[in-house]
């Protein structure tokens, strides 16, 4: 089984770098690109989306295909050697941003879904 270090990083119980599975590893790396704007990280400036626009703006179905554009290409940019994105859909009701993407697992050629909520 394919062992991954897990995010964020942590110690196992046994006192060694706590691991996750494949799939876990996969969501954690879709999550961390989500849920970073730009800029965020100092020696990765472009590192990231910009999901937290949408959060103060009105929801019109511009804005929202808008930023899931953005999160398209970021994704592809990342981790598209690890995964081939299908679909990224985001939705909000009241003050929470779901976001949902589907994705093929490059390694087992997998088809995934995972959502992301804020």
């Amino acid at each position: 089984m394919n062992r991954q270090i897990a995010f964020p990083y942590r110690l196992a119980p046994s006192g060694q770098t706590e691991t996750s599975d494949l799939d876990d590893y996969i969501r954690d790396l879709l999550a961390q690109i989500v849920f970073t704007d730009p800029g965020e990280r100092v020696n990765r400036p472009d590192f990231g989306c910009s999901l937290r626009r949408l959060v103060f703006t009105d929801g019109r179905s511009e804005t929202t295909a808008a930023v899931e554009a953005l999160i398209h290409s970021a994704l592809r940019q990342w981790v598209g050697e690890v995964v081939q994105i299908q679909q990224v859909d985001v939705t909000t009701a009241d003050s929470l941003v779901a976001v949902t993407i589907g994705y093929l697992d490059v390694h087992s050629q997998t088809l995934r879904r995972v959502t992301l909520t804020t």
